[in-house]
This record gives C-alpha cells, structure tokens and sequence, in this order.
C-alpha cells in the first residue's frame, strides 16, 4: 500500500525538481509536472474504495492524534482530492501549449505548489495545517495572478495579496481562541471538548475562521478580489482558481462548522449570504462584456449556490 502522505508530498517535491530537472534533460523537465499529476491522480482513484468504507487516518512522524499531525481522509475528501487532481491533469495538458514562453518553470512550480496546498486543505486533520496549506495555495494564487507582467495583472495580484492577508490573519486568530480554550488544534478532538468550552470564546473564533475561509469561498462581500484576479491571471490560472483553490476552501469551510462547530446560526447565515452572493454574481455577469470577468462573476454566483447547499445543513446539500 503506497504512502497516502505521497499525494501531498509528491508534487511539493516536484515543485522544486522542475527546474534542476529541466536543466539536466529539458524534455523531461516539461513532462515531470504533467507525469506527477497523472500518478497522484491514479493514486487518489485507488484509495476511493478505502475511503468510502472507512475514514483512512494517516499519522505522520510517529506522534498519533491530537497531539500529531495527520490525515483524515473520508468519502467527501478522497472525492475532492480525485476532482483537484483531474483538474490540475487537464490543465497541465493544456498548459503544454499555451506557456510556450519563459519563464514555463516558474509557472510550472507554482502550479504545483498550488496543487500541493489545496490537496493539504481538503485532508489535513488539524487546523494549524489548515493554515498552512491556505497560505501555500493562496502564495502561490497571488503570483500566478501577477505572472502576465503587465500593470493590470500586478495591481489584481495586489489586491488579492491584501484581501488574502488579512482573510488569514482572521482565519489563525480564530484557530488561536479555540487552542488557547481547548489546549488542541485535532479538528476531531476540537469537537469533543467544544460543547464544554464558553460561548465567549467559541462564536469570535467561528466568525473569524469563517471570514477567512468566505475570502477564498468567494463569499459576498469578500469576493472583490476574484472578478480582476479571474481576468488577469493565465487563462489556465482561471479553471484553477474556480475548480481547485475555491472548491477547496468551500470544502474546508464545510469542515470547519460541520465537524468542528454546529451552530445554527451560523448556519442560518450561511444560507442569506450564499442567496445574496448567488444573484450578486449572475446580475453582474449579465453586465459583463469580456468573457474572462463575465466567467469570474458566474463563479462567484455558482459558489453562492453551493454556499446555499452547504447551509441547508442536510446529508442532500453537503453530497450536493
């Protein structure tokens, strides 16, 4: 049985092969993200029967859970997994064709980067490595939004930078409250002892976490870096940010007050804001004229809808 630590170790390691890689034998160089992908894609598809009969929990470093670090990956997780990886196939392919100039490394490492922490996003276990793995896709979104040098594409990469910033500052001030209360960042264990932790503390964290997560969620109002970020970035840049990064955060987001928190409040609001920003999105694509930002504004109003699902809080809006 292969690691399942390899789906998030592999192509970080990649990342930082392509170039030395490239040096040595230019052709392989430039098959190595694609062939990378290939392989975790048929790895994912190969744990789905594990997965659907019970949750895997993969401990790293020897120190089990709530103390260590791990992955937990269940029927929803491998699904995201298998639906990041086959994005990020076919984007690979097309990628081939459309980056024919340097710098093509540069790009392809940060692609993989990209991968590598919304793969993290979707599996950790733990909401410091929830942290971590957002920083390194959102890192990574901001650079391929500016990799067309132009002014247009620095200043949305610009904003993006700025909006994404303090979306994880909220996010890390909120995983500070609930460790300072419960003493663990185990989203497993973090269930277990929040019933008994003050309401004081849990609501600030939970509105945090959920203003950090709404950022990359595409939530209205904190969705004004993606119309400029979608019509900016490389036209393959654009299918990732929609089919990878923000599914993820949505999943994450799922995570977060499905197994963590359960306050219907919250809840409740998640339903208003998914509603608004569904029709604030579609209205606004109906005014646009460049296809790239009329596609950016459809995305924002997709993710109202399933922000919608995602509040209903049943097994049908959560599969949905």
């Amino acid at each position: 049985m292969v690691d399942p630590v390899l789906l998030i170790a592999l192509p970080l390691l990649t990342a930082f092969l392509v170039p030395l890689v490239r040096r040595m034998w230019r052709p392989l160089g430039e098959a190595l993200p694609l062939l990378t992908l290939l392989f975790n894609l048929g790895l994912a598809i190969s744990y789905v029967p594990r997965a659907l009969e019970k949750p895997i929990v993969v401990v790293i470093a020897g120190w089990k859970p709530p103390l260590g670090i791990n992955l937990t990956i269940g029927p929803l997780g491998i699904f995201m997994a298998v639906l990041i990886l086959f994005v990020a196939v076919l984007v690979a392919i097309y990628s081939i064709w459309y980056i024919r100039e340097e710098p093509k490394e540069r790009y392809c490492m940060l692609c993989l980067m990209l991968v590598t922490g919304s793969l993290g996003m979707v599996l950790t276990g733990d909401l410091f490595n929830l942290f971590v793995f957002m920083e390194i896709t959102s890192i990574s979104a901001y650079a391929l939004t500016a990799f067309i040098r132009d002014r247009d594409g620095s200043e949305a990469a610009f904003k993006y930078l700025i909006i994404g910033s303090l979306a994880s500052n909220f996010f890390l001030l909120g995983v500070v409250l609930l460790y300072s209360a419960t003493g663990t960042l185990n989203m497993a264990d973090l269930a277990s002892k929040l019933p008994n932790v003050d309401p004081r503390i849990t609501v600030p964290a939970v509105i945090l976490m959920v203003v950090g997560l709404g950022v990359e969620s595409e939530m209205f109002p904190l969705n004004g870096w993606a119309p400029d970020a979608y019509s900016m970035a490389p036209t393959p840049i654009g299918a990732v940010f929609g089919a990878i990064v923000v599914k993820g955060a949505v999943y994450a987001l799922a995570r977060v007050l499905y197994t963590i928190f359960n306050f219907q409040g919250i809840i409740h609001f998640l339903v208003i804001m998914g509603i608004i920003t569904l029709l604030m999105g579609e209205m606004a694509a109906l005014r646009q004229r460049q296809i790239k930002r009329m596609l950016a504004f459809s995305s924002i109003g997709q993710m109202g809808l399933i922000l919608v699902a995602l509040g209903l809080g049943t097994a049908g809006g959560l599969v949905a």
